[in-house]
């Protein structure tokens, strides 16, 4: 596994876990994980990367890294490309305006005879800021960058594999290095702990998502 494809597995930049944003070694192998899902391969193969100081602690995973791949059979299907949607920031405008309610500052403000009172903004939430209503020409939304619309996964759009909800982006790395995963025994599960997956020269664990197994039925519309 090159070094690009591991860190395709690290944490991004904006989700402020700077340790998780590159590969490292430990040991005999090289891991890579975003915190929701881990990759591993033998270092031989990943000979460019060292180890760290500021490495995560695997104690709490090595166990599970240790379970057997044997039955990791189930196949994770093609995902598709990362989805569209609208922008809830801007309400797909791509802009952002002074909310007229609280001028732009986020706060409310009013007095009675005996006391003076400061509320949040029901109409920005907070933000000073409103999606359509408003005065001026307004801000470029900071969120699509003024598109209207962002390319992302979200959590709603799980796929079901092997009775287990993963998240898509994880679903679709598991893919592109050809990963399996181990069979829910149990029929359509919600997990808290991780699930074995294992590909052709690495392996690692992925940790479902915390998905109603009825929702999770639906979605896949047949058995697990």
């Amino acid at each position: 596994m090159n070094i690009e494809t591991l860190k395709a597995f690290c944490a991004k930049p904006d989700a402020g876990r700077q340790n998780l944003e590159t590969p490292f070694r430990v040991g005999e192998h090289v891991y890579a994980t975003s915190g929701w899902m881990i990759v591993r391969v033998p270092a031989a193969d990943a000979p460019d990367v060292g180890e760290r100081d500021d490495a995560p602690n695997l104690a709490h995973i090595l166990s599970a890294l240790e379970a057997s791949t044997d039955d990791c059979t189930e196949e994770v299907p093609d995902v598709g490309p990362v989805p569209v949607h609208e922008c809830e920031a801007c309400d797909g405008n791509g802009k952002l305006y002074f909310c007229d309610e609280c001028e732009g500052e986020g706060d409310v403000y009013w007095d009675t005879a005996r006391h003076s009172y400061e509320a949040t903004c029901n109409e920005c939430y907070g933000t000073g800021k409103s999606d359509s209503s408003g005065t001026g020409e307004g801000e470029t939304c900071d969120k699509c960058g003024g598109k209207g619309e962002i390319q992302e996964d979200r959590e709603e759009d799980f796929i079901v594999v092997g009775g287990w909800a993963l998240h898509p982006t994880n679903a679709r790395l598991l893919r592109s290095v050809g990963g399996r995963i181990k069979r829910s025994p149990h029929g359509f599960r919600s997990a808290l702990k991780p699930i074995r997956w294992a590909a052709v020269g690495c392996d690692g664990v992925v940790r479902p998502m915390e998905v109603d197994p009825q929702m999770m039925e639906q979605r896949a519309g047949a058995t697990p």
